[in-house]
Parts: C-alpha cells; sequence; structure tokens
C-alpha cells in the first residue's frame, strides 16, 4: 500500500451505499405509462446517475436513452443533467479530452438556463477532470469559478466540498502555502456547518501538505483528529489509511512504541476488511518495521506475503515498491546475491513506469545492495544517479509551481481579453444592424456595391489585424529571450552581490588574530552563498566567536545565516546580554517568533564561545555541535545540548559550559560538512571519527598549517564528487 493522504470530493461524487432499492422503483415506475415525456426523460437520467457505482454500462445504456428523449422534446435541463452523467462515464473511462468537451457544452446550456446553482456543479465537474489529468491552472481556474459562485448563492455545503478541492490542486502543485491555507478555511467553515465527514477529509489533507514537507509532528498532529473523528464514524477503510500513514510518521521521528500500536490496531482493521489490496500494503508496513527493528526473518516472512499478494498489472508502483522493500531486506540480512536478484528485478520494473520519484528511490535501493554486496564503485554509481535524480525532481517541482502560477495568470487574463472582445463585438454587431435597417430601402445595386465593400474593408482589417499581432509575437517572443537571459544574469549578479554582504557580515582574520594569537578559519561555501557562517563580537573584556550551521545552503541558507547574525548582534550589542546560554536563548526566541508561526523549524546548530581576557577563562554553548579540544596527543570531547537554536523538541533553557585550558591546547569548532563528505575509495562519508583523528594528526603544527592541511584532505578526499555541505572548520591554539 502506498502513503494514501489526499482526500478529493466531488460536488456531484456518487455514493457508495447501495441503491438497489431506488433503482429498483424507477424500473417499475418505467413499466408504467407518464402523462409526458419529460418524466421519462428524468427517470432515464436518474437511473443513469443512479448507476454509476454499480454498472458503468447501464449507466450508459440510460444515460443514452435520456439524452436522446431530452433532446427530441426540448427538454434542456434533461440534455445537460445527461450529457453531466456523460462526463462522469468518460472521467471513469478515462477519456479526459472528451469529457471536457462535454462538461463545457453543459456549462454553455446551464448558462443559457440562467441555472447558477447547477452551474456550480458543471464548473466544479470540469476541474476535476483538469486535476485529474495533471492540469493544476485549469483545475484552480475552475474551482475558483465554482467557489465564487457557491459565495455568491451562499451555498456553504457546496462551499465545502470546493474548498477541499482547490486545495488538493494546490497542493498537488506544490503550491503549500496556499493549500494550508484553503484547508484552514474549510475548518473555519465546518464550525459553522459542523460536517464531521468534511472535516475528516479536511484535517487528512492537512496532514498530507504537513508529512510533503517532512513537518511529521504537524502531520501527526492532524492525523490523530482525524483519527478521533473516525472512531464516531464508524468508517474502518480510512481508520486504516490514517493508522497507516501514522505509523509511518511515528517510525520517521523515532516513536517505535506508538507505531507499534499503530500497527496492532490496523491488524483488527485487515481482519475486518478482509480486502487484498489492504492486507498487500499492511505487510509491506510491517516488513519495513520489522527490518527498522533488524528483525529481518520477520521482516522477510512478511514481505513473502506482500509480494504473493501483489499485482504487477493492476498497481505496478505497489509491486516495485514490495521487490526493493524485500531486496533492502536480504541486503540487511546479509544475503547480497539474493538482494541483488530481487533488486534487479525492481529496478527493471520501475524503468518502465516512467516515474523519476520512484525510479530514484530504486537506485538508492541499489545503492545499498551494492555497498552490503562489497561493491563500493557500482554502488556510488547508483548513489550519483539517485541525488541526481532527486535534484532534477526538486527543480521540475518548482518549474511546476512556477508554470501553474504563470498558467493560471494567463488563464484570468485571457478570459478578460475575451470577455473585452465579446462586449466589442456585440457592439459592432448592433450597430451593424442599425445600419441594416437604414439601407434596406435602397436600390438592389446599391446593396451589393456595399455589401462587396464591408466585404473588402473587413478582408483588409483582419489582414491588417492579422499582421499586426505577428509583428507584436514576434517582438514579444524576441523581448521574453532578452528578458530572459537579462533575468539571469540579474539573479547571478544578484548573488554574487548577497555573497559581497554575507562576507562583510563575517568575522574577519584581522578581528580573530586582534583577539586570538593562533587560530585559523577553513571556510568552505558548497555553493555561491552559505548557510554556515563563522561570526565574532567584542564587549568590553569579553571576546565572542561564533561558529554556526544554519538550516540549508545556497540561497535559502545564506538568508537564514543572516538572519541569525543579526539576531547575535542584537542580543549583545543591543540587549546587552553576556552569558552564552542567555544569548542562545533571546536568538531562538527571536527565531520562532519571526520565522516559525506555521510549523516550520529553521533556524541553527552552533557553538558561541566567550574568551575573558582578564581572567583566562573560556565559555561557551552549545546547539548539537560540541567543541574538540586536543591535548598531548590526545582528544577531549566536551557536551553540546541536544536542541537546535530554534524550534525544536526541546525548549528548555540551554546550558553555559567551562573548559578549563592549559598551554598547548588546540579548540576546534566546525559545521557538519567536512564529516558528512562522500568521498576516498570507497565514496564513503568522512564522519566525525575520522575528522577528530586529523585534529589529532594537524594539531601539532601551526595554525596555517592545519588550515592547508585540512584543505589538502578535504580535496583528495572528495576527489571529482560533488560537495554535499557547506563546510567551516575553526582551529584556536592557547600558548
Amino acid at each position: 500500500m502506498r502513503l494514501v493522504l489526499t482526500v478529493f470530493c466531488s460536488l456531484f461524487a456518487f455514493g457508495l451505499v447501495a441503491q438497489t432499492e431506488y433503482i429498483d422503483s424507477i424500473k417499475l415506475a418505467l413499466t408504467k405509462p407518464v402523462k409526458n415525456d419529460t418524466m421519462r426523460a428524468f427517470q432515464y437520467n436518474e437511473l443513469a446517475w443512479s448507476y454509476l457505482d454499480l454498472n458503468i454500462q447501464k449507466a450508459g445504456e440510460y444515460q443514452s436513452k435520456g439524452y436522446k428523449l431530452s433532446k427530441k422534446i426540448g427538454y434542456l435541463n434533461g440534455v445537460a443533467d445527461a450529457m453531466n452523467t456523460r462526463g462522469i462515464i468518460l472521467r471513469i473511462e478515462n477519456k479526459p479530452d472528451e469529457a471536457i468537451k462535454i462538461y463545457n457544452e453543459v456549462i454553455e446550456i446551464r448558462k443559457k438556463q440562467h441555472n447558477e446553482s447547477k452551474l456550480i456543479g458543471a464548473y466544479s465537474n470540469l476541474g476535476s477532470v483538469y486535476f485529474e489529468s495533471g492540469d493544476n491552472a485549469h483545475a484552480l481556474k475552475f474551482y475558483e469559478k465554482a467557489f465564487e459562485l457557491s459565495v455568491k448563492l451562499k451555498e456553504e455545503d457546496k462551499q465545502l466540498i470546493l474548498l477541499t478541492n482547490l486545495g488538493v490542486a494546490y497542493k498537488s502543485s506544490g503550491l503549500y502555502k496556499q493549500a494550508l491555507e484553503t484547508f484552514n478555511k474549510g475548518v473555519e467553515l465546518n464550525k459553522k456547518l459542523k460536517d464531521e465527514a468534511q472535516e475528516v477529509q479536511l484535517y487528512i489533507n492537512i496532514a498530507t501538505v504537513y508529512d510533503e514537507r517532512k513537518m511529521y509532528k504537524n502531520a501527526i498532529e492532524s492525523n490523530e483528529y482525524a483519527y478521533r473523528l473516525l472512531k464516531t464514524q464508524h468508517n474502518i477503510r480510512m481508520e486504516g489509511v490514517v493508522l497507516y500513514n501514522l505509523t509511518t510518521q511515528y517510525r520517521n521521528i523515532g516513536q517505535i512504541d506508538k507505531a507499534k500500536k499503530c500497527i496492532q490496531q490496523l491488524a483488527f482493521i485487515e481482519k475486518e476488511l478482509n480486502e487484498q489490496e489492504f492486507s498487500c500494503g499492511f505487510s509491506e508496513l510491517k516488513a519495513n518495521f520489522y527490518a527498522e527493528l533488524k528483525r529481518y526473518d520477520e521482516a522477510l516472512k512478511e514481505i513473502n506475503r506482500a509480494y504473493k499478494l501483489s499485482d504487477s498489472i493492476t498497481d505496478p508502483v505497489m509491486h516495485t515498491s514490495i521487490l526493493l522493500a524485500k531486496a533492502e531486506i536480504l541486503s540487511k540480512k546479509g544475503e547480497a546475491m539474493q538482494a541483488l536478484q530481487w533488486g534487479m528485478r525492481g529496478l527493471k520494473l520501475v524503468e518502465s513506469l516512467n516515474d523519476p520519484i520512484q525510479l530514484s528511490k530504486a537506485y538508492s535501493t541499489m545503492y545499498d545492495v551494492y555497498k552490503a554486496k562489497g561493491d563500493f564503485k557500482t554502488a556510488l554509481n547508483y548513489l550519483e544517479k539517485s541525488n541526481e535524480l532527486m535534484q532534477e525532481t526538486t527543480l521540475s517541482q518548482v518549474d511546476d509551481q512556477i508554470a501553474t502560477l504563470n498558467s493560471l495568470n494567463d488563464l484570468n487574463r485571457k478570459e478578460k481579453d475575451l470577455e473585452i472582445a465579446k462586449q466589442r463585438n456585440e457592439k459592432i454587431e448592433s450597430e451593424n444592424k442599425r445600419k441594416g435597417a437604414l439601407i434596406v430601402g435602397g436600390s438592389i445595386t446599391g446593396l451589393l456595391t456595399l455589401i462587396l465593400l464591408v466585404l473588402s474593408y473587413r478582408a483588409n482589417r483582419e489582414k491588417r489585424k492579422a499582421n499586426a499581432l505577428l509583428h507584436v509575437q514576434n517582438e514579444e517572443i524576441s523581448e521574453q529571450k532578452e528578458l530572459i537571459e537579462e533575468k539571469q544574469k540579474e539573479i547571478l549578479d544578484s548573488i554574487h552581490y548577497a555573497k559581497r554582504i554575507q562576507n562583510t557580515l563575517l568575522a574577519t582574520e584581522e578581528e580573530i588574530h586582534e583577539n586570538l594569537k593562533e587560530a585559523f578559519i577553513y571556510f568552505r561555501p558548497k555553493d555561491i552563498v552559505s548557510g554556515d557562517f563563522y561570526w565574532c563580537a567584542q564587549r568590553d573584556n569579553l571576546f565572542y566567536l561564533a561558529v554556526c550551521d544554519s538550516t540549508g545552503h545556497g540561497v535559502p541558507g545564506a538568508f537564514m545565516s543572516l538572519l541569525n547574525i543579526s539576531f547575535l548582534n542584537e542580543a549583545i550589542n543591543e540587549k546587552g546580554i553576556r552569558a552564552t546560554n542567555d544569548i542562545l536563548n533571546h536568538v531562538r526566541q527571536r527565531l520562532i517568533s519571526n520565522i516559525s508561526q506555521d510549523g516550520a523549524q529553521d533556524g541553527m546548530d552552533g557553538v558561541l564561545f566567550c574568551f575573558n581576557k582578564e581572567t583566562k577563562e573560556l565559555t561557551y554553548s552549545a546547539a548539537y555541535n560540541a567543541p574538540v579540544v586536543i591535548r598531548n596527543g590526545e582528544s577531549i570531547s566536551y557536551t553540546a545540548d541536544k536542541m537546535p537554536i530554534g524550534k525544536g523538541e526541546k525548549s528548555e533553557s540551554f546550558n553555559e559550559y567551562t573548559i578549563d585550558l592549559q598551554p598547548g591546547d588546540t579548540i576546534y569548532a566546525f559545521s557538519d560538512g567536512y564529516g558528512d563528505q562522500f568521498g576516498g575509495e570507497r565514496g564513503k562519508k568522512f564522519k566525525l571519527k575520522q575528522l577528530v583523528d586529523l585534529f589529532v594528526e594537524v594539531s601539532i603544527h601551526s595554525c596555517d598549517a592545519q588550515y592547508e592541511l585540512l584543505k589538502s584532505v578535504f580535496e583528495d578526499w572528495k576527489g571529482d564528487l560533488e560537495q554535499v555541505d557547506d563546510v567551516t572548520v575553526l582551529g584556536i591554539r592557547f600558548v
């Protein structure tokens, strides 16, 4: 079972409850005479609608009868109802182009009828076809039309459904902020309507957004609320979906006991549902859970059960996931050859799906398999493929977001242009009719001459318009090309300018050496600008020096670093805070109040030192990244608080620690970029232990020599591989 989170609604979706009695009553009515054909057409349409979720062939037969009879007697509402049913049949048959054509015709009929209430449904259904086709811009356009009309008519029950659909379309476009805002509007509206079924759908969809943003605690909170509502509704299938998602999310944050409890509850639901697809997904879930606990025999048993239940034809994505999961389990169990066999089967199948996300996951699995097998060269090749594909997918998603917004703007602009053109044509048509009335009494020759002149004039005018339009379009294309090139240059120039700004805020060598006789900074950003930074400040006899790693790297990381530096400056220079732990507490509070309102956990990790030049005392506070001291050829590790400078699981005060320095000690502070770098002969991470060993080796040298050695080792280790993160290492020798 894949992660099933998004819940989509239709204004005219057919129910899951059997309608046998209603169908039988209408079929009985068909055997009796009716006073007019309108009633008979209505009966045909009702039967067609009622059969949609039971027998699609029967639905089509009665829809055809309803349409033909309605058309024959001029029953316009019956024609539109029959066409609406036909549109749903076409959607079920995966014929979106035909469905779009049908719904556009339904919209025109509803407009002629001035039936705005049913026009809401027509717009919504057309939006749904576009959504199912992957055209999110058109989907959003028609959902918005339907929603605006439902607000105008004060049909709040339809507003609630449309807010759900709008939110899903925004989420599908990667526009998470708009999606959350829309779903939350639905939550607010439902406080008045008190529709528990819709409330469940809204909270499950909110959980979807948080899950995709990897904000698992927020996702869990929404899913838990949805689950509590479901327990009162006795919707077992939806309970299973929510529990499945909760299991995965609990695992992601390390709450294994809660995940285990969800699995126990899912076991009862599986037994009650007795459905092959659900059982298949549940077995795969348990297999991954047991593998995480290193209970490989149980994991293998469950994945084999999932494999027997899965079908590569009806759900190739699920089948592929199971094949790759089995390869992972066998690899961890030490059965390398079997793992390779199952992994290759999964990779072959996923390559036929044309799904870059699944293919990236398959490459990642093959990396694990070959690494366990000891073939590090091939493993590294698959890892590079996986990372490259994920980067391409991420860029593609950003492009899709921009394209959706641009398309939506273009659609709105074109609609306004069409409306203006329509009004102009109506005015021209009215004027022509008036002129036509004046010349009716003229002579035949004059009339023919006038017609020829009008036709000639129109032809020339259209030709001039066409030439002018072609000229404008050519100019626009040329201007757009120049604009794109100019924008690209502007963006690159802006980033380089941002680098200059960032560099002015970093600690200078002069400032460091003025206060510390022997020190060095090895600073190597991954991109032009950096999320890592090193910073210093002096107040009276106290010298502060920080080495920090902001959330992200590149431009987003640089923005965070500038914000973090500004809050550090504020704490020391404006607020007059002196203790290192109080400084970090202040920065954390400022970050939470300014950028963590939507649950985002941006901030930084790092170390803040305070050197008292009078007492020669060294104090520090640290978030995750603890300093290391090398003394007499041995390393001494110090403590760091296991919480970020920003929003996190813990909110208690940071601690302030003291380091009793001795002559000859060398102290190091660093971000995780050096240790996380892949390289060497086997493409492995450098890792913290190897970095500390390197500090021991280089600590006997001068700070200048240490800088060169750290730089040289990093370059040799990285080789031709891409740098994975920003790198910062601070070294200070005390004499």
